[in-house]
């Protein structure tokens, strides 16, 4: 559950893009079944008008997520294109963002830049991610 509101400022700093939806690559497993899946739901998907700082109205699709991600499971690359704000609502997860390994904390908020690639590995128990992205339309 989320626990701490998303702060749309912070979304600003990304430069978006549109490309499309990839899908989840599970590695070290057999592509997800029923019993051991990824299941996204979808709270927002729309385009919203933004402010820029020099006075400019700029638009872009704002997606608000939530990733179930089963235990052990392991995805080479989180397939939600854009600039990511994700928040840990629960489980264990270990990220590798451009290389950079590191082992996130309940509640815990991180960014993945725009052209980033982010792989996810689930502890041993579910895990549920929060995203907010943002692209270009």
């Amino acid at each position: 559950m989320l626990r701490s509101p998303y702060l749309l400022g912070s979304l600003l700093a990304g430069i978006m893009t549109g490309a499309p939806l990839r899908t989840a690559q599970v590695v070290g497993r057999t592509p997800p079944s029923s019993a051991d899946s990824v299941t996204v739901r979808k709270y927002f998907d729309g385009m919203v008008s933004l402010l820029t700082k020099d006075g400019k109205t700029k638009t872009v699709r704002l997606v608000r997520q939530q990733w179930a991600l089963n235990g052990g499971l392991k995805l080479a690359q989180f397939p939600q294109p854009g600039f990511l704000v994700v928040q840990l609502g629960a489980g264990s997860v270990t990220t590798v963002i451009d290389g950079k390994r590191k082992e996130r904390q309940d509640d815990e908020f991180w960014t993945v830049p725009l052209g980033s690639v982010m792989a996810v590995e689930i502890g041993r128990e579910q895990a549920v991610l929060e995203v907010l992205a943002i692209t270009d339309r």
